[in-house]
C-alpha cells in the first residue's frame, strides 16, 4: 500500500518505431498482476521514469526500479 517510484528502463537493438506509454502500460499492468505493486493508480505509482535506449549489441530488455518516492505528499497548484 506504500506509494512508489518505478523507472523503466527499456533497451532496443533496432531503431524500430515504438510506443513508449504502451510499453509501460504492459509493465505496469505485470506489476500489478503479480502483485509486485497493489494498483498502477497515481496514489500508489506516484512517479514513473521512462527511458529508452538503443544498444545492438544486446537482445533487448526491460529494467524494471521500484523505488520510494521521493515525497508522499500530494501539492496542487492552480494556475
Amino acid at each position: 500500500n506504500q506509494p512508489v517510484r518505478i523507472r523503466l528502463s527499456f533497451y532496443h537493438n533496432t531503431k524500430q518505431r515504438r510506443d513508449s506509454d504502451n510499453q509501460a502500460t504492459s509493465i505496469l499492468d505485470l506489476l500489478k498482476d503479480l502483485a509486485v505493486i497493489q494498483d498502477d493508480c497515481w496514489q500508489i505509482v506516484r512517479e514513473l521514469e521512462i527511458l529508452n535506449y538503443y544498444d545492438r549489441q544486446h537482445p533487448p530488455f526491460c529494467g524494471v526500479e521500484i523505488l520510494t518516492p521521493k515525497t508522499t505528499e500530494f501539492h496542487y497548484k492552480a494556475q
